[in-house]
Formats: C-alpha cells, sequence, structure tokens
C-alpha cells in the first residue's frame, strides 16, 4: 500500500507521532516530494496539481485536533480558517454579536496550516498569569482564545452590590463569581491574526495602543507600593515570561515628573484606599515600566484530589492518607480569599495557588523489632526532615521562633503508625504589603492529625468552635480543623515568621461539605479567610 493512499486523518497520527513541532513536519515530509505537495504543503494552487484542493489543509486540520486536544467550548474561540465548520463558524458569530466585526472577520480566514502555527506557539502559553510590575500586590491575568483573536483579561474582585442591585449597572466586566466579592473580567489586551499567522498591526493593549507579546527581560524595574518607605525587591521573572510591550504611548499618557517616586503618589491608582478602574492601574503601569509589562506564568496543580494523587503502598491497596474520613477533600487550584478590608482596601481579596505536598515516612520510624535505626537510614531522616525544614518553613528566610516546626518533628516522630506526612499549602498569587504576591501564607498537617483532639461525631454542633468569615461577618461552626502554620510580617516583608493556625472545614456553609478556611487562632468565635473557588479555572482543568 503506498503512503500517499493512507487518508489524511491517519497520516496526520502518523506525523503526529514524529513530532508536534510544524518546522519538524514540515522538513521530514518536504523529503518525499508527492507527500510533501499532495498532503502537507499549504499551496495546492499549483497549475500542475490534480489532487483534492483540499488535502494540504485538511492533514493541518487533523493536526489542530491532535496535537491539541482541548474541549469543544475552548476550540470554537480558534481564529477562523478556511473549512471551519457551519456550526463552529456560527457558534463564534453568534457570540460575536457584531455584524460589522464578523464582516471583517470573512475577509481574513485562516489556511489550517496557518492556525497550527499559532496555535503552536500560544496553545501552550493560554493561561493564567501574574504581573511581575504589580508587585507586591500582584495583578492577576487569563491568556486565552476569546472569538478568534488573543484576549488578556485581568481579573478583579469586587465589593458585592446589595440584592436590590441589577447586575446591569455594572460599568464594565463580566461576573465570573458570586461571593463578598464577586471576580469580573477586565480587557486590556487583544491580538489579532492575519491570513499568514502572523500578529495583526490592529492587536492593542488598553486604548487602542499597538502592542507586541515577545519574551520577557531579566529585570522588571522598579516595585510599586503606596508608602516610599517600604524597601521591596523586584521579583525575578521566571524562563516563561512574557514581556506586552506598547509600541508607542497614548497621547493622554500623563507627563513624566522630576522625581522617580511618582509611583508613591498618595492619591495614584496604587494605593489601596483610591477608588480607580482596572484600566488606569494598568496605564499607571505603563507610564512607570517604559510601556513594558511582564506577566508569569501561574501553573494550575492537578485538579484531582490529594487522596488520588498519592502512589499505592506496597502492603495495603493504598497509602494510609488516602482514606477520605482522614484528610480534607479540598480541590488544588486557585482560590480567593478575603484579608484586612481597612488596611488594603481594594487589594483586600487575595488569590492564591492551594496545593498538595507529601513526603514518604516509611523509613523514618523506628522498626517494629525494636532495633531502632541504623546509621544510613538516620541519615535519611534527616535528609527529609531538612527538606521539609527548607521546603516547607523556609528556614532560610523565615523566623520560626514559636519552634513549630521542631513540634511537628517531635509530634511525627512519636507517631509510630506515620509512615508519611502530607501538607496542604496556600501560596499567594496576589498578596499586600505584608505578606506579598508569590509567598507561602499558610500550611497545613492534613495526614496525620496533629495537635488536634476530636470528640464524638464531628457533626455535634454543640462541640464545635465558632469562626467568622472576614469577607461578611457570618459565623460558621467548625466542622473539623488541622493543625498549621501561617505567615506574619512587617510591611515590605519584613522579619516574616510562623504563628500557629488551623486549616478548617465549615458547617452549614452554602458550600458544604466542601467549605474551608484558615484562621491564625481557632478560639471561639475567631475570624477566618474562608477559601472561595476561582470558577473560572474550570476551563484549564483537563
Amino acid at each position: 500500500m503506498s503512503l500517499l493512499s493512507l487518508p489524511t486523518t491517519l497520516l496526520a497520527h502518523i506525523a503526529s507521532y514524529v513530532s508536534q513541532k510544524q518546522k519538524d513536519i514540515i522538513q521530514i515530509c518536504s523529503c518525499h516530494s508527492s507527500l510533501w505537495r499532495q498532503h502537507v504543503h499549504k499551496n495546492t494552487n499549483d497549475d500542475d496539481y490534480d489532487g483534492d484542493k483540499n488535502d494540504g489543509d485538511n492533514i493541518w486540520r487533523s493536526l489542530c485536533r491532535l496535537s491539541f486536544p482541548l474541549s469543544e467550548e475552548r476550540i470554537a474561540h480558534w481564529p477562523k480558517t478556511s473549512l471551519t465548520t457551519s456550526s463552529a463558524t456560527d457558534s463564534i458569530e453568534a457570540m460575536m454579536n457584531d455584524s460589522a466585526t464578523t464582516k471583517n472577520r470573512e475577509k481574513t480566514c485562516l489556511s489550517w496550516m496557518s492556525l497550527y502555527s499559532i496555535l503552536e506557539q500560544w496553545v501552550p502559553r493560554e493561561g493564567f498569569y501574574t504581573i511581575l510590575n504589580s508587585y507586591p500586590w500582584g495583578i492577576l491575568l487569563l491568556l486565552r482564545f476569546r472569538h478568534g483573536d488573543l484576549v488578556g483579561e485581568i481579573i478583579w474582585h469586587e465589593e458585592e452590590k446589595d440584592n436590590d442591585d441589577d447586575d446591569d449597572d455594572l460599568e464594565e466586566g463580566e461576573n465570573v463569581n458570586a461571593g463578598f466579592t464577586k471576580a469580573t473580567l477586565h480587557e486590556i489586551i487583544r491580538m489579532r491574526f492575519k491570513n499568514d499567522g502572523s500578529i495583526c498591526s490592529t492587536s492593542k493593549i488598553l486604548n487602542g495602543i499597538p502592542v507586541l507579546i515577545q519574551p520577557g527581560e531579566k529585570s522588571i524595574g522598579p516595585v510599586l507600593s503606596f508608602l516610599s518607605i517600604f524597601s521591596l525587591v523586584s521579583p525575578c521573572p521566571s524562563d516563561r515570561a512574557l514581556c506586552i510591550k506598547a509600541l508607542r504611548r497614548n497621547d493622554n499618557d500623563m507627563e513624566e515628573e522630576e522625581e522617580e517616586d511618582i509611583r508613591f503618589f498618595s492619591e495614584g491608582p496604587w494605593n489601596p484606599l483610591t477608588k480607580c478602574s482596572v484600566s488606569d492601574m494598568i496605564h499607571e503601569l505603563c507610564n512607570l515600566h517604559s510601556n513594558c509589562i511582564t506577566i508569569d506564568p501561574v501553573d494550575l496543580p492537578s485538579s484531582l484530589p490529594c487522596h488520588l494523587l498519592l502512589p499505592k503502598s506496597e502492603n495495603n491497596a493504598s497509602s494510609s492518607s488516602s482514606l477520605v474520613c482522614d484528610i480534607p477533600l479540598i480541590k488544588p487550584g486557585l482560590y480567593s480569599g478575603c484579608y484586612d478590608l481597612q488596611l488594603y482596601g481594594k487589594f483586600s481579596t487575595e488569590i492564591m495557588r492551594v496545593e498538595y505536598r507529601r513526603y514518604d515516612l516509611t523509613k523514618t520510624t523506628t522498626d517494629h523489632t525494636g532495633s531502632g535505626r541504623s546509621g544510613a537510614e538516620k541519615a535519611e531522616t534527616d535528609a527529609i526532615w531538612n527538606a521539609i525544614h527548607r521546603d516547607i518553613f523556609l528556614c532560610e528566610k523565615q523566623r520560626d521562633d514559636n519552634e513549630l516546626f521542631q513540634y511537628l518533628r517531635t509530634a511525627i516522630e512519636s507517631n509510630s503508625n506515620a509512615n508519611e506526612i502530607v501538607f496542604v499549602l496556600g501560596r499567594k498569587v496576589t498578596g499586600d504589603i505584608h505578606v506579598c504576591a508569590g509567598e507561602l501564607t499558610w500550611g497545613a498537617v492534613v495526614y496525620p492529625t496533629i495537635g488536634v483532639h476530636r470528640e464524638g461525631n464531628h457533626n455535634n454542633n454543640t462541640s464545635l468552635n465558632r469562626i467568622v468569615d472576614k469577607s461578611n461577618s457570618k459565623q460558621y461552626d467548625v466542622a473539623r480543623k488541622w493543625w498549621g502554620f501561617g505567615t506574619l510580617a512587617y510591611p515590605g516583608f519584613q522579619s516574616p515568621c510562623w504563628s500557629a493556625g488551623y486549616l478548617v472545614q465549615l458547617a452549614g456553609h452554602p458550600n458544604s461539605p466542601d467549605a474551608f478556611g484558615f484562621s491564625w487562632d481557632i478560639d471561639v468565635e475567631e475570624e477566618a479567610t474562608i477559601l472561595r473557588w476561582l470558577e473560572i479555572q474550570n476551563e484549564f482543568h483537563q
């Protein structure tokens, strides 16, 4: 059977095993002239070409589906192609609801080969980013395809209006989550593509300023604050950081001031107690950083609960901590939580990344014969605890005046049945002037149980403590709690230290039994930061 007689879908499967890079696929297939001309090369309009005019694009159409297996909802937002199905086209145009825009798009239909080059470059970059220039507060940005364009949207939390208010009164933004504060989307970037897959000159940032996205710089320049007395060090961009560069200044941009400390102007948009639009805040960043904004990706952890992620032990069907009754089923991912409204103002609703971390302690406990551990086992035990001290308790930069790490180690080593330890960690994606964006804000030991005594049925409300939700002052009973530790720091993340706290599961919460929060002190009616799942991330959990 000739290779050329194979269906294009099968040829696409074969090509996908060779490489997913378009450059490699073209290079390999170009070695076979007929295969190149009939199935790979996009130009099927040669005078001497006698094959199907769609052959050249059909294989790239199949490759787009094979190499980028996304949900139908996300595929519907890809740039429009000449072979786009009517259902997908109708769906996109219906969402656009703009006849003028739709008419313009009909003139710029891509070939599937051009679409593949766009997807290859930008699909891996879809997702959540933090704007490093907004440190220490941090701003969360979502980069994704919307209606054929690559769009960057700020996720911003605004104070919830009274129930009597109509949502139609919102000035801008789309409601994506409800609570005391609601997360809204504010578009600041829109990139369009030409027929050949290159970026169109009509791409913009904010009010029509042409924009270019390129690999990030090594440094992001001065950091933001609303008081010049803070001494903050700019975060370092990762290797995957991107730079959003405006190609010219807006005519309405404010003139440069003689003093560099203009960013500390008390009435500026980055003062947490002043009211302003998201556009004003981003314009200020552009002015302060020569029209160049650096964004760094925020990786989402696996959406599977911890007990499904843990490896099975040799002697049991599952590891000890995989028992559902022993650990909380808090879903890893992005959550919002309310901090000090009086102090942090419009930045008081912060976003954190919640994840699990597990350490195998199988060789750290005394064996059953009572003979104790060998020198090698002791060294391995110390190595594991040194890793916990370094990676969880951040011993190289964070104080532990209350010796919480030593308390934890003593408690674990006195428990002969503890063959593993599981942490749930909350790291700030957006932060504040005390615990800045990117810092670990709290942690909890969810297996084994440490320092918490539960009596009887944990659903017996008479034996439960109560907490107050910081965001709305509502009180909730505590169904369960796990010993933990939270970060306290002086302004500018100076002299950070650990303080004891608890991860709590709430009873009687609208989202029970999966409603959680963190409290630095679980005495009666203490305040807690309640964690609210950021719904829009469901789009990126496969």
